[in-house]
């Protein structure tokens, strides 16, 4: 049973339970019922305490897992970092044997390509290229956004949403 049946189960039971009870003495008009009820009424409630814990704890589990595949991840990242350098090191190597020679077996081919890039000097103030070879990104500063409509400014499309974060250890 998921959470939500126990719960529709719980409630059809709690209606049932109203049932036998005299409206004008409020006494027990079954009590064999109402021993039953208690009864599953009880189970019920252990049922869900212990589904509760039981899919708490397999979130954990996931979350567990997940932070252990991000720290393989970063560790198989700083390894395919080391292999990269040592292969950028080994064609500087092989560009500084050759120095612009090609070379050619069965194995492998070097040759040459010419191409171009810009470089920018050091502290170079980008600022000072015309508009037209400037690049802008415009993002809201949300921190601060969050502050003014706290002290009651408005701005159209812009609003406060609350949000409750759920916390399981």
């Amino acid at each position: 049973m998921t959470i939500y049946d126990i719960d529709n189960e719980f409630a059809t039971k709690m209606d049932e339970l109203l049932e036998i009870f005299d409206e004008e003495t409020g006494e027990v008009t079954d009590i064999d019922r109402f021993e039953e009820l208690k009864k599953a009424l009880d189970s019920l409630a252990e049922e869900r305490k212990q589904k509760i814990s039981n899919v708490a704890c397999w979130y954990k589990s996931l979350v567990a897992e997940a932070e252990a595949i991000k720290t393989e991840k970063m560790a198989l990242a700083k390894r395919q970092q080391a292999v990269e350098n040592k292969a950028e090191s080994l064609k500087k190597y092989l560009e500084y044997a050759l120095q612009g020679e090609k070379f050619e077996d069965a194995r492998c081919k070097i040759s040459y390509r010419s191409s171009e890039s810009i470089t920018f000097a050091d502290g170079f103030d980008f600022s000072k290229l015309p508009e037209e070879f400037q690049k802008v990104t415009i993002e809201p500063k949300k921190t601060e956004l969050k502050k003014a409509i706290k002290d009651g400014q408005g701005f159209a499309g812009v609003f406060l949403q609350k949000k409750t974060s759920t916390i399981i250890k």
